[in-house]
């Protein structure tokens, strides 16, 4: 389990879909281990916020921040 970081702060309209960057906390033994995540909401996270989050494969060492789509499904 990761915690993510949202790059910058983002407004996400409704009835929309956006691609944002976030940050994956990293830990030393991530070095030589297995560098893929899926990422995907937990159930507090849609309660707060209300956004459904894509689960999402990425690789911790390609790049500091990867790229995630949300979507707000009310208007």
């Amino acid at each position: 389990m990761r915690k993510l970081t949202v790059a910058e702060d983002v407004l996400v309209p409704g009835n929309s879909e956006p691609v944002i960057e976030v940050y994956v906390e990293r830990e030393e033994a991530d070095d030589g281990g297995m560098p893929d995540f899926i990422i995907e909401a937990t159930d507090m996270f849609q309660e707060r916020y209300g956004l459904v989050l894509a689960a999402t494969l990425v690789n911790t060492n390609s790049a500091p921040t990867c790229k995630v789509r949300l979507m707000n499904p009310f208007f």
